[in-house]
């Protein structure tokens, strides 16, 4: 297959491998577009804890409403995109202690992770677990990940209505510069429901949850929404009935007569944590929808298999090929990684197989390995695709982004032009997706190899950028700040590693100024 699973062992070569090997070059006809609704998925077996999915463009915020150990309410915020039929995202979770500057932050201490994965989601064990789904819609397999915690549950659409209504106010609400706190609403018919995100008197993360039924927009909705604050059982807990409390209100001021989100709408908060530490969180706010006002979202996973039973035999043999090798060589790989969260996301992997390219599957390896490391000291554990095609250049990452600072014939007078995309992807969305297949000993080394897994040509397919693995079309901006298009023909791993040492971390001498005095 040419996959490079680990420096200390050697790659297997079996029927599989021959297999795959002879596929993997090829590129295939990219999949119809599937659409899922955007807005609540809860699990019928662990009411209380859910969901709030809203799309801007590419990427769909996610929140995450849950409780903590002691009960209480917590929230996360998942800056997610759909990659080979999952969405998946980074979560944090954000405080507002008062002796912070900026006041809003992300606390670092918890590095949590979301996928949800609409494929085949009726064949997962989540959604086998004895609870009676009639009449569930779009069902999808939720993960969640965290230093040692993995939940996997089986969620549905909530549809609070039958139709999307115009205008439609669904979708982020949030203050403008007054950020780190708003609201998320899904409506439907004359439905609207809104869970808050605020602040306790010390400073953590709590939400309350309000609807009002009946909604007439040309004036009732200056009426207050009431909250109500709950507190369930925590995420690895067995399930109890949830306990509600008046949290406040919720009034909104909309105006159907403008585009949602570009008219004078505002919002009054009046929400109290109405338990220890308590805490009162008063807001007047113009509201600005993060979102695009999108109803629905989309994936490009086919609804029928694209592969043979033998093509889909040979890739899980090899998946079950790495996680033996992983168990059997690596000392500890289970050190900073929950091994039921490395299981789960083998386990999505192997249920999607049949849908996706190879290219796809691929990319989806070397997120397996780079899963062992995600929170660092593992950076040798990786998976790295060497029978893809590298760009001839050698690019590095400057605190001012990332640069050609060398290359080989006809590319020569691409040196000191910066790069600013691939295709029609801007490069910090491209980095945001290849940096989840880098492996890592902390972020810094991660920072460092990145423009190298930058030259393979086979992730872009794998990410759905460029269709051609055999011409890379770069944007990029030269030294006369003129933006230009080039497209770059790949050369084969043998032959870039005649030219360079791959991940050379050595600048050569060049004609621009940052080049000249090494």
């Amino acid at each position: 297959m040419g996959l490079n699973f680990f420096e200390n062992f050697p790659l297997k070569v079996g029927r599989s491998t021959a297999l795959i090997a002879s596929l993997v070059l090829f590129a295939l006809e990219s999949a119809p577009a599937v659409e899922f609704d955007l807005g609540l998925r809860y699990d019928r077996s662990r009411s209380g804890h859910g969901l709030e999915i809203h799309r801007a463009g590419d990427t769909y915020p996610v929140f995450f409403y849950t409780y903590r150990e002691d009960l209480s309410p917590d929230w996360f915020l998942c800056d997610s995109r759909v990659i080979n039929g999952v969405l998946q995202g980074e979560c944090s979770r954000f405080a507002l202690p008062s002796d912070l500057a900026p006041p809003v932050q992300a606390d670092r201490s918890i590095r949590a992770y979301l996928t949800v994965d609409y494929v085949a989601a009726t064949e997962a064990a989540a959604c086998r677990d004895g609870t009676q789904r009639v009449g569930a819609q779009q069902l999808a397999v939720f993960a969640f990940s965290a230093i040692e915690e993995h939940q996997e549950w089986c969620t549905e659409f909530l549809a609070p209505g039958v139709q999307y209504p115009d205008p439609y106010f669904g979708g982020v609400w949030y203050g403008g510069d007054n950020g780190g706190y708003g609201c998320s609403m899904s409506h439907m018919d004359d439905v609207l429901s809104a869970i808050c995100y605020y602040y306790d008197g010390l400073g953590e993360p709590r939400w309350a949850i309000g609807l009002v039924s009946g909604l007439d927009l040309e004036g009732a909705t200056e009426t207050p929404i009431p909250m109500v604050h709950y507190n369930g059982f925590c995420r690895g807990c067995e399930t109890t009935l949830l306990q509600g409390f008046p949290a406040g209100t919720l009034t909104l001021d909309l105006d159907p007569a403008l585009v949602p989100g570009e008219g004078a709408n505002s919002a009054r908060l009046t929400l109290d944590y109405p338990q220890d530490p308590g805490g009162a969180f008063h807001r007047d706010f113009p509201l600005y929808r993060l979102t695009g006002g999108e109803t629905q979202g989309t994936h490009n996973v086919p609804e029928t298999a694209i592969r043979s039973d033998a093509e889909v035999a040979a890739w899980e043999e090899d998946l079950q090929y790495f996680s033996d090798q992983l168990r059997a060589v690596h000392p500890d790989p289970f050190h900073d990684t929950a091994e039921e969260t490395f299981e789960g996301a083998l386990a999505s992997l192997r249920r999607r197989l049949p849908f996706l390219t190879d290219s796809e599957v691929t990319y989806e390896f070397s997120k397996l390995g780079a899963l062992i490391s995600r929170n660092g000291r593992d950076g040798h554990t990786s998976v790295i695709p060497i029978t893809s095609g590298l760009m001839p250049l050698q690019l590095y990452w400057f605190s001012d982004g990332v640069f050609v600072v060398d290359a080989l014939p006809p590319y020569e007078g691409l040196v000191g032009s910066r790069v600013m995309g691939v295709a029609d992807k801007p490069i910090d969305e491209v980095i945001r997706l290849v940096d989840l297949a880098l492996a890592r000993d902390n972020e810094n080394s991660a920072r460092w190899f990145l423009p190298t897994v930058l030259l393979f040509a086979d992730i872009y397919q794998g990410l759905g950028i460029n269709s051609d693995v055999s011409a890379v079309p770069l944007v990029l901006m030269t030294t006369d700040s003129e933006t230009v298009n080039a497209t770059i023909e790949p050369i084969s791993f043998q032959a870039y590693g005649e030219w360079k040492e791959l991940g050379s971390d050595s600048l050569p001498q060049g004609p621009v100024l940052y080049l000249s005095d090494l």
